[in-house]
């Protein structure tokens, strides 16, 4: 069985430690000021984009479920 994936859209290093504690896979939307290189290297899959913008979001997400 595959472990739960979880979508992240912003936060901190406190946020990856917090999924990686609970053993969760994840994919992680970051605005350009908060991009970290321990992010990208630990998540799934990362995306830097204003997240403000719903419509390139949804499009985003949709793209990941698709293929997750």
């Amino acid at each position: 069985m595959r472990r739960k994936h979880v979508l992240a859209i912003g936060g901190r290093n406190s946020t990856v430690d917090k999924l990686e504690k609970l053993g969760l896979r994840f994919s992680m939307v970051q605005i350009p000021g908060w991009v970290d290189e321990r992010q990208y290297a630990s998540a799934e899959r990362y995306a830097v984009l204003d997240y403000e913008d719903l419509g390139e979001l949804l499009a985003l997400c949709r793209a990941w479920h698709r293929i997750d």
